[in-house]
């Protein structure tokens, strides 16, 4: 799995950039908590209408919430966004 957003298989993939930003649990779960962002809620706003998109959006906000955020997921219909 990567750490990075581009595949190891990328020509952008850069392995220094991997190792430095690996991603650890419980350095995330202190960071949230050192920025007391464990008070605050967020909520993705989310094209209803691109179902892949927005179950891209609900498992980010599962993985999101495992480290302790508050995120919430709103699908709308692309025509409403735009008012």
């Amino acid at each position: 799995s990567s750490s990075l957003p581009a595949s190891p298989n990328s020509p952008y993939y850069s392995l220094q950039l991997a190792e430095k930003y690996d991603y650890e649990e419980n350095r995330f779960l202190q960071a949230v908590q050192d920025a007391g962002m464990e008070y605050y809620s967020v909520t993705l706003l989310v094209n209803s209408d691109d179902t892949l998109r927005l179950q891209v959006a609900r498992d980010i906000a599962e993985m999101l919430r495992a480290g302790g955020l508050k995120i919430y997921v709103e699908g709308k219909l692309y025509r409403e966004g735009k008012e």
